[in-house]
């Protein structure tokens, strides 16, 4: 067995995969977190490796030599060849491979950064991409901290209102909580307190409406994400604009209202998710 650095470019990635015989189905989202990383110069060397076998068959990397050749760019890679195939009583290596469970966004922002809050605010981050790019994402850690510092007085002010009745604090509400609040921050944390306090409001408040509707899926057992996210942006934009809402219809209203407001900072979150 031997184990070398190489500066792997798309075209040596393409011949590796060429080797890749037996392995799971490739992620997609996973290969495209994995491209935009190296695209903008997120992706470090740490040891992990590319692997074959002792007849040169790829066991190991499928994922990270495809975000090359999606990226376009050349990565220096920790490459070791010759591992035997089986071992006890005929079993195959490649088994063994990838059994450990691997670190979420959120543990590595609590681990490496220090972060409290660290799951709920990777959630966040998630679904701020979402609405930033309208389309489902898988998000590094590199990415996640990005989004999270360019949000990050909103993200501090979302968290630290936010209540804990069960149902009402869903990733789609707090990120659409911070996403508001990066154009009107104090009417967001006004609408935040009341929607989780439910004191004191008459119907047809916004506040009101939202967290009504938010108990009844609960309880219905319903709970599609995008609408959460879509009806948390129009209860926020009629609390902004002063207007009675006694029933929440899903539409664009609220994101067209709230994207219009801080476009630059959306396209900063585009371009960091494109590779």
């Amino acid at each position: 067995m031997e184990a070398k650095f190489v500066d792997v470019t798309p075209k040596i990635a393409e011949q590796w995969l060429t080797k890749n015989l037996k392995n799971r189905k490739i992620t997609e989202l996973t290969v495209e977190s994995y491209a935009r990383d190296m695209k903008k110069g997120f992706w470090a060397e740490t040891g992990d490796t590319i692997k074959f076998d002792e007849e040169g068959i790829l066991i190991d990397g499928q994922q990270r030599l495809n975000a090359i050749i999606y990226s376009g760019s050349t990565q220096k890679l920790l490459v070791v060849r010759g591992i035997k195939k089986t071992f006890f009583d005929g079993h195959l290596v490649q088994e063994t491979i990838d059994r450990g469970r691997p670190r979420s966004p959120g543990d590595n922002l609590k681990i490496a950064y220090g972060y409290d809050y660290a799951t709920a605010k990777a959630s966040i981050a998630l679904w701020i991409a979402y609405l930033c790019i309208q389309k489902q994402v898988k998000l590094t850690t590199s990415q996640t901290y990005e989004i999270l510092n360019i949000y990050k007085e909103e993200v501090n002010a979302v968290i630290t209102n936010q209540g804990h009745t069960r149902g009402l604090n869903l990733a789609p509400v707090m990120s659409a909580l911070v996403f508001a609040a990066q154009c009107y921050k104090n009417e967001t944390i006004e609408f935040e307190k009341k929607y989780f306090s439910g004191e004191s409001l008459n119907k047809g408040n916004p506040s009101f409406t939202l967290r009504n509707w938010m108990l009844e899926i609960r309880t219905k057992g319903r709970n599609n994400r995008i609408t959460i996210q879509k009806n948390t942006l129009t209860a926020l934009y009629y609390h902004i604009s002063n207007k009675e809402l006694k029933k929440l219809i899903p539409s664009h209203q609220g994101y067209d209202f709230f994207l219009s407001k801080q476009r630059k900072t959306v396209n900063q979150i585009e371009d960091l998710l494109r590779y």
